[in-house]
């Protein structure tokens, strides 16, 4: 079991959340993401899409936000380039179902919705031609948007070697790894970012063998996710549903302070100095993205790997999974 810090050092700080030491040493990775917006156009109302006839966000935008906060999140180090596409479609579920304008909008209207919910992952994967422009370099990840009860995971892994990504995996053969994330147009910017932070806790636990909440710590995964309701005294980083604080789900706002090293993962890795302050919902501004945006930027981001082996760039991870043993 690894130590957890070198206590003798720590100190009491007040104020808000320093900003980030920037590392020039990581250089950045470009990753190719389609998007594919299943936004289907209603011909008999007023021939407008989807997310437009219940005034939900515009998936163009929330991907220009998303992907902005993950850069931003990530020091710099992860950049995009993305190919969008409207598909004037419902999709398909795996049962065989479609929804029609007219059978989604009673749907709604009743709040009764087709079951089974799950979508047609093999037909979407079929139809764009999906591991030929992966396995070919053209794309690098996908993001499929759309309505409530389309169907997708949050995020899903595909590939020989696919593993588990808060849903289950998609073996297919001769094709190297890539993960579908599933967003919905009727949510913000921070649900895609929860979505993504799902998938990150996925790809680390892999990478990392196990995770373990609390005071079972057995690894630096471990170490980073502990809150102070698990291990009072001892929290850093939390996860993404709990805060460092948090005592419940989403627990973001929550004004009670508690003893972190959250800020001795930000300014001192690897070289772990100790550092603690009382933290609380101030640090995010009390608000889910922020806390998100607050959580990813706390994550390793520096070169070389720590002395258990593993990088000392979990974004690398995240991101780039196939280059690494550990996250393939």
């Amino acid at each position: 079991m690894l130590a957890w810090f070198v206590l003798g050092s720590s100190l009491a700080a007040t104020g808000a959340s320093p900003k980030p030491i920037p590392t020039k040493d990581v250089p950045f990775v470009t990753k190719k993401v389609l998007v594919l917006n299943y936004d289907p156009v209603l011909t008999n109302h007023g021939s407008v899409r989807l997310h437009e006839y219940f005034r939900w966000g515009n998936p163009r935008q929330l991907t220009t936000n998303y992907l902005a906060d993950l850069t931003e999140a990530s020091g710099n180090y992860v950049r995009w380039v993305s190919t969008f596409v409207d598909v004037n479609a419902w999709p398909v579920k795996a049962d065989g179902f479609v929804y029609d304008e007219t059978s989604y909008l009673a749907a709604w209207s009743a709040n009764k919705f087709h079951q089974p919910d799950g979508v047609d992952y093999g037909r979407i994967v079929q139809q764009f031609d999906l591991d030929r422009r992966v396995k070919a370099g053209e794309v690098d990840e996908v993001i499929i948007w759309g309505a409530p009860y389309f169907g997708y995971w949050e995020s899903q892994m595909v590939g020989p070697s696919a593993y588990w990504c808060n849903s289950p995996p998609i073996t297919r053969a001769g094709v190297p790894l890539y993960v579908i994330m599933g967003l919905n147009y009727e949510r913000g910017v921070d649900c895609a970012l929860e979505s993504f932070g799902h998938r990150s806790e996925s790809i680390l636990s892999q990478v990392y063998g196990t995770w373990n909440p609390g005071t079972n710590v057995l690894h630096l995964w471990d170490k980073f996710t502990r809150i102070a309701k698990d291990a009072p005294g001892m929290a850093a980083c939390g996860n993404v549903h709990y805060p460092p604080n948090g005592t419940a789900d989403y627990d973001y706002g929550n004004t009670n302070k508690v003893l972190s090293y959250a800020d001795d993962w930000l300014l001192n890795y690897p070289d772990f100095h100790g550092t603690t302050r009382q933290f609380n919902a101030a640090d995010w501004n009390f608000d889910h993205r922020q806390y998100l945006k607050w959580w990813f930027s706390h994550m390793p981001h520096k070169s070389g790997r720590y002395s258990d082996g593993k990088l000392n760039n979990w974004w690398a991870y995240l991101v780039d999974f196939n280059t690494y043993p550990e996250s393939r």
